[in-house]
């Protein structure tokens, strides 16, 4: 019995670890198409990457929200700013909690985030800052 229970939890065990490691090579795809859309400026690549929605993307250093890709792509260099692309090209993003969020820390509390959804997979997210 006692053999019993420690082959379950080895095999619970095991699940898990392939999940993670599922997960973690699953964002790290996401990453490298990413990065490389970034240093190509491949504004049209970078816009399908990206999360609208609700909340849509939102600029740094402002209180603005992009909804669309086309607008996305418009204002791709005041997003994409120079320090970004060079913080994406330098920096490996971090998963920093519990959720399906990875973030590239910069400036003190601001991150560039990265998230994932069921229907359209990782997406770069923008920019924000936690206190």
């Amino acid at each position: 019995m006692k053999k019993l229970i420690l082959l379950i939890l080895l095999i619970s065990s095991f699940s898990k670890i392939y999940s993670q490691k599922e997960y973690y090579t699953d964002f790290e795809a996401f990453w490298k198409t990413f990065k490389t859309a970034v240093i190509k400026n491949d504004k049209q690549k970078v816009s399908t990457l990206s999360q609208y929605g609700e909340t849509g993307v939102n600029i740094p250093n402002t209180t603005k929200h992009i909804y669309n890709k086309e607008k996305f792509v418009k204002l791709y260099d005041k997003i994409i700013t120079k320090k970004i692309k060079n913080l994406i090209k330098t920096q490996v993003p971090v998963k920093w909690s519990a959720n399906e969020i990875y973030g590239i820390k910069f400036s003190g509390e601001k991150q560039i985030l990265f998230t994932k959804n069921d229907t359209d997979g990782w997406q770069f997210v923008g920019f924000y800052e936690y206190y």
